[in-house]
């Protein structure tokens, strides 16, 4: 049979060796090539698609959110008209919350035009908790009054939880928070008292902040009883309810900042003391020791503890240093008056 489908059947019968010529010619031709050109075709329709998807998400969230985005500018116009209907009616400064940024600009147009100065888009800050009374509401308030600065048509919106939350009533609280370890700040100025040194006579601790509820009311009193237990009642003060005017006069009154409070995120008091001229004794951790109470140049800008007795340490390095100053001062001072007095 099967040298009858050899020899009657040759037209038929198909050849082994012929099919598999041409099965290695499909693989090399087509199969392989197209393999090797997966890579490429990723590399170019990916980003494509991902923009497609992007694009088609976009959309769908803008008509999605059209009517709250109405709304929003809905309510920007209406506070804009007050704003202005207050300004005319009077001749006032700017609340005094708001921070003193300069009003130079941050860049300009790269392409000549009257430039993005012009833009009037809207400009969202995620802040969760705005009534916390952190720092971190400065910060916020910062970047907002900057952003006005550099774009004057703009519309800023802060999303936070706290919808009762105002710029003034965020703006004035600060320091009153139980992280901050106050009670680790009185231990340590009273040890400060008791060393008797030249620093320290005379030493005031000024604690100025604001009350947000009964928890903070409470541990105020409770700060009141322990300085009264720690015999330093002449020696401290507590200033509630703070206005920002009243805190940029105790900064300009001041010689040392103090910040007890452990492992924490920045820091924007410890910067304000700096900017002020403060001698600053920060916690050995977090944000006050790592980016902002750091050596420049291999000298100390100030000073870290951890203990009671490390931070008394620290407000009589601080003050020392005051005094060394004014020591050396006074010296050089002298020369100066003794070669006018020659020359007399």
């Amino acid at each position: 049979m099967d040298g009858t489908c050899a020899a009657d059947g040759a037209s038929t019968c198909s050849n082994p060796q012929s099919f598999s010529f041409m099965h290695n010619r499909l693989l090399s031709h087509v199969v392989l090539p197209l393999i090797c050109l997966i890579p490429l075709a990723t590399f170019i329709l990916f980003p494509l698609l991902w923009r497609a998807l992007g694009a088609s998400l976009g959309w769908y969230l803008r008509k999605k959110t059209e009517g709250r985005r109405c709304h929003i500018l809905e309510l920007v116009a209406s506070d804009e008209k007050k704003y202005r209907e207050e300004r005319e009616d009077s001749t006032g400064s700017e609340g005094g919350g708001w921070e003193k940024v300069d009003s130079h600009e941050v860049g300009n147009s790269k392409n000549g035009g009257t430039a993005d100065k012009d833009w009037d888009g809207i400009v969202g800050f995620f802040h969760p908790f705005c009534n916390a009374g952190g720092g971190g509401e400065r910060v916020l308030w910062a970047a907002i009054r900057a952003t006005q600065q550099r774009w004057p048509k703009a519309k800023i919106v802060v999303y936070t939880g706290d919808h009762d939350a105002t710029k003034d009533a965020i703006i004035a609280r600060v320091k009153f928070r139980p992280e901050k370890n106050h009670a680790l700040v009185l231990e340590a100025f009273a040890e400060f008292l008791k060393s008797g040194s030249e620093a320290a006579k005379g030493a005031r601790l000024v604690l100025v902040g604001s009350v947000r509820d009964d928890h903070d009311s409470k541990r105020v009193y409770e700060l009141r009883l322990l300085v009264n237990e720690l015999h330093v009642r002449d020696n401290v003060e507590f200033h509630l309810d703070a206005s920002w005017p009243e805190i940029l006069e105790w900064l300009r009154r001041a010689s040392v900042g103090v910040n007890g409070m452990w492992n924490e995120h920045f820091g924007i008091g410890v910067v304000e003391y700096q900017a002020a001229g403060l001698v600053a004794v920060v916690h050995d951790s977090g944000g006050p020791k790592l980016d902002i109470v750091v050596d420049v140049d291999g000298e100390p800008t100030g000073f870290h503890a951890t203990t009671a007795t490390e931070f008394a340490q620290g407000f009589e390095k601080a003050l020392f240093t005051e005094e060394e100053f004014a020591r050396k001062w006074t010296d050089q001072m002298e020369k100066l008056v003794a070669l006018r007095l020659k020359r007399a």
